[in-house]
């Protein structure tokens, strides 16, 4: 047969490879990294957490994990990792014997007997050679020191309870309530105090012009209430001065007008400013005496004229003369109503609710 025949082909054997994958390492690594991720992540929680808290927030925090107790006395290196118990050397000292705490009372009078010794056996048996304890003394290993328990009523023990609920000092709210009560307390003072203000100007208005002999000189009294308090300018005129010309000699019509200005502030205890004013135009002396000196003994003369009126003289808190650097009327300094005497009713002093202690 002819090996043209198709029965005569040739095999052809195709051999395929099979990729084989990597070995399987396993997923202990992750779940490892994820604890760490997780662990990592609560830390830095844990930083941000105690960079928001206040000190006394974070002293709350570590109070509440101090394994404080009830008795005063607190073994090895007096926290929880002193590496010793209230026992005499631990428990790592199996011959040693439990100490002995006294109460800090007064001594036990004869023919009474303790509780705690009563409890105890007389003698105590142990494998190790035993050393006689002084009386009153708990040994801790070679440095033994006196420290004495809390008696029922001691102090110590409830300092330490108080420590352990939270109770030591006011709380933050208690702090915020009374300084709410303080500001309440400053507004209604302020209030009261600016009533009896505008009642006093009204009232030394109606007597100013109730009496005939201060009528003309009304127009010349500015009462207003400022910021500062109540004040009263006696402003001078060209034609009906204040004061003689050029001295600080008070005229009769502004010794009757001072006493009903006193008659007024007088009932109440605000502290009081006296203030003079010249205006502009220099002294015509050539001595050295000038306005400046003129302004304060105007403002001296005002004040004894309050006084002599039954003001007294604790009430003035201060007494100066301006000259003519500050004029009634800027634009005109030569104008002679800015020869004035300005007395001043200071507002009273309010506590600042900052001050309140907690």
């Amino acid at each position: 047969m002819s090996s043209r025949d198709g029965n005569n082909r040739p095999i052809i054997i195709i051999r395929r490879r099979k990729k084989v994958a990597a070995a399987h390492h396993g997923g202990a690594w992750k779940v490892a990294y994820a604890d760490f991720v997780t662990a990592m992540m609560a830390f830095f929680l844990l930083l941000w957490l105690l960079n928001t808290v206040t000190t006394e927030q974070r002293q709350g925090i570590a109070d509440y994990f101090d394994t404080a107790g009830v008795s005063a006395y607190q073994g090895g290196a007096r926290n929880v990792f002193g590496g010793e118990t209230i026992t005499q050397k631990g428990s790592s000292d199996s011959g040693s014997e439990p100490a002995v705490i006294p109460s800090a009372t007064a001594p036990t009078p004869p023919g009474t007997t303790d509780t705690a010794d009563a409890t105890e056996p007389a003698e105590t048996t142990s494998t190790g050679p035993q050393t006689p304890q002084p009386s009153g003394h708990a040994a801790s290993g070679e440095n033994s020191s006196a420290i004495a328990a809390p008696a029922p009523g001691d102090e110590n023990a409830l300092s330490l309870l108080r420590q352990l609920t939270g109770a030591t000092g006011q709380s933050e709210r208690q702090v915020q309530e009374t300084r709410t009560e303080a500001e309440v307390a400053a507004a209604k003072a302020a209030e009261a105090d600016r009533k009896n203000l505008n009642a006093t100007a009204m009232e030394l208005r109606d007597a100013i012009r109730s009496q005939p002999e201060l009528a003309s000189l009304a127009d010349r009294v500015i009462i207003e209430v400022i910021p500062e308090g109540m004040r009263v300018q006696l402003v001078d005129e060209l034609r009906q001065p204040m004061f003689a010309l050029g001295s600080a000699n008070l005229l009769p019509q502004t010794r009757k007008l001072l006493g009903t200005v006193a008659s007024a502030v007088g009932k109440l205890p605000n502290q009081i400013v006296v203030t003079g004013h010249t205006d502009a135009t220099p002294y015509a002396t050539l001595t050295a005496y000038g306005n400046w000196e003129l302004s304060a003994d105007r403002a001296n003369a005002t004040r004894r004229g309050l006084v002599g009126s039954g003001i007294p003289e604790a009430r003035f808190s201060e007494v100066s003369g301006k000259a003519g650097t500050e004029p009634l009327l800027p634009e005109d300094p030569k104008n002679a109503a800015n020869r004035r005497i300005s007395i001043l009713l200071l507002r009273q002093p309010v506590p600042s609710p900052t001050a309140v202690a907690p």
